[in-house]
């Protein structure tokens, strides 16, 4: 229900060797949960991290069985200093009844000098995967277009109408079903969009952002005030898109809705 993210710090060592960032990720009912960024404005702020990024791309694509991948792109990572195999733990894990999800596809992005891995690790079945991303090689603060994406395909992760995620959600929080990006380290820009199942184009429902302060869902409601109204809608391709400058430290960021009656 809930994840739990904690960023790496440097130490005074010209290298890291192995460095470690820990991203813990579960979803409810498919959707990616979680999320913390900091803005890189401070130089006291952007020390206490191991890199920094400049995109950080969350797409979520839906059919109309529930079923679909997300897909995770980070674009520009940048380390502060020297650091051979960094590598960051991932867990991602679906609560839907009956819900599955695959190990992760990740490929480097073209033009990034470095390889990247999964490493996965004990505790894995249907609905949990877990284990580390590593970036394989040496980086250090001039290698360029460093990035990767990781891809997770799920099934009956979504609630296809609002009666059905009334139900599900009735002991919750957070009633809507919502898709939410995880930042874990300084990042310039998040972008964070759905593309809904082909049955809900044409039909009237409801779409907004909202933010979390911390891995709850505890809504911060001043952040969640000042993105009203940023989320787009493509109704032609029955997508909804929200992008944020700058995003603010321990928060998440997510696109919610009803699904249609």
């Amino acid at each position: 229900m809930d994840s739990t993210i904690a960023v790496a710090l440097i130490g005074a060592a010209a290298t890291v060797v192995g460095a470690t960032i820990a991203g813990v990720v579960a979803w409810r009912n498919g959707i990616q949960k979680g999320g913390a960024g900091v803005p890189p404005s401070k130089d006291k702020e952007l020390e206490q991290y191991a890199f920094t990024l400049d995109r950080l791309e969350l797409e979520t694509i839906i059919d109309d069985t529930g079923a679909g991948q997300n897909e995770r792109r980070w674009i520009g990572v940048r380390v502060t200093q020297s650091i051979v195999n960094l590598s960051i733990p991932f867990r991602l894990r679906l609560n839907s009844p009956g819900a599955k999800i695959s190990p992760p596809e990740i490929d480097a992005l073209p033009d990034s000098p470095l390889p990247v891995g999964f490493v996965a690790s004990g505790g894995s079945s249907d609905d949990v995967v877990q284990g580390a991303i590593v970036l394989m090689g040496s980086v250090d603060p001039d290698t360029p277009h460093v990035g990767f994406r990781v891809v997770q395909r799920f099934e009956k992760a979504f609630c296809l109408t609002r009666k059905e995620a009334e139900l599900a959600y009735q002991n919750d929080t957070i009633k809507q079903e919502y898709a939410s990006a995880a930042v874990v380290c300084p990042t310039k820009t998040i972008l964070v969009s759905v593309r809904f199942p082909p049955a809900f184009k044409g039909k009237s429902f409801n779409v907004g952002a909202i933010v979390f302060d911390g891995p709850q869902e505890r809504v911060n409601q001043p952040a969640t005030q000042r993105l009203s109204g940023a989320v787009y809608r493509d109704l032609d391709n029955n997508r909804a898109a929200l992008q944020v400058q700058s995003p603010e430290p321990g928060f998440r960021y997510a696109i919610w809705w009803w699904p249609p009656a």
